[in-house]
């Protein structure tokens, strides 16, 4: 029998699946999720509030398209991102986010031939102080009932023709305090005068929202199929294998181990998320790495220790790709009769 002290009770708006997890424990571990409403107290943002105040001026070049030249743009996030403040971070969250954002590897990796993370850090086509860092999480690591595991993070890039259209996300020269606010705040409505996330749409440095990010779209859809009232600023996280962002993927493949051994567990260890959804081949090759007694999808088991907990490991394709990923349903087919 699976231990089931990490569920809470199914939700009373989810009778269905309840009667479809009866006599199953890992599709009852799946599907015995509820929403806790938050407790917490957030605090204004005070690096919006200044952001607000500066007359900003769009960069006056682009490198390769990914590179921003470090002018009035890195002199205001310095502004902004000097003022003290209250946070809602934990002091282990707050550590772990800045000890991934200021990754050595990185350096290591600029220098070294042939070292595993080479390619990923060298998609980035700037190495100074406008590289956009590593990001170790996005949504309510603390309180996650459900953690999405992905390969990594993509490249923030501006709207075409229009340089200002970006989200204000944190570079290498940036301080602490703010890398920490943003990574750690991403979709938290409290921050003002904006949040930096509103409806799946990223808050760019023009005041406007930017269209639905597909990605975050195609998560929530998976999230709404396991929790009641799914919002990643409660109830669930998205964390990847790398963390150094590439546009589509590239070098990730040859980082996952290394990155995900150096700080998976780690994150885990911050969340009781009783269930991990691993999105796609790169983060399941690691995984499976890990743990050999995981079963090929559409199969699951039910017991496998991460971050010091056992959780309930459910395997879909990754969001945007070809591999199959319409719905949890669709790749987990016979939760009830899984052979365990």
């Amino acid at each position: 029998m699976a231990d089931l002290s990490g569920t809470v009770e199914l939700a009373e708006t989810q009778p269905a699946r309840a009667k479809s997890a009866i006599g199953n424990p890992a599709a009852s571990v799946a599907l015995t999720l509820c929403n806790r409403p938050s407790t917490r107290a957030f605090a204004p943002s005070p690096f919006l509030a200044v952001m607000s105040a500066i007359s900003w001026k769009a960069p006056s070049s682009v490198d390769s398209g990914d590179c921003w030249v470090p002018d009035r743009y890195h002199a205001g996030m310095a502004i902004a991102s000097g003022v003290q403040g209250p946070t809602s971070l934990s002091d282990d969250e707050r550590g772990l986010l800045l000890r991934i954002a200021r990754c050595p590897l990185i350096a290591e990796a600029m220098t070294g031939v042939g070292h595993e993370c080479r390619r990923v850090v060298a998609a980035q086509k700037c190495n100074g102080p406008a590289r956009q860092v590593p990001e170790g999480w996005a949504g309510n690591l603390r309180e996650a009932r459900v953690m999405f595991v992905s390969s990594n993070p993509s490249i923030s890039m501006p709207e075409p023709g229009r340089p200002g259209a970006v989200e204000p996300y944190p570079a290498a020269a940036d301080s602490d305090d703010y890398i920490a606010e943003f990574l750690g705040r991403r979709f938290d409505q409290a921050v003002r005068p904006l949040p930096y996330v509103k409806d799946g749409r990223a808050l760019m440095r023009t005041g406007e929202y930017a269209q639905p990010t597909a990605f975050w779209r195609e998560i929530q859809a998976r999230a709404e199929e396991l929790l009641a009232n799914a919002n990643p600023a409660r109830n669930y996280v998205m964390t990847e294998v790398v963390h150094c962002k590439s546009l589509r993927n590239a070098g990730a493949d040859e980082a996952a181990g290394t990155c995900a051994g150096r700080y998976l567990h780690d994150i885990a260890s911050l969340t009781a998320a009783p269930i991990v959804v691993v999105m796609g081949k790169i983060a399941w090759g690691v995984i499976r790495g890990w743990f050999p007694e995981l079963r090929e999808p559409p199969l699951i088991y039910p017991q496998a220790a991460l971050g010091g907990r056992l959780r309930t490991f459910l395997f879909t394709g990754q969001p945007g790709s070809s591999q199959p990923r319409k719905s949890l349903a669709c790749t987990h087919p016979a939760w009830e009769n899984s052979d365990r």
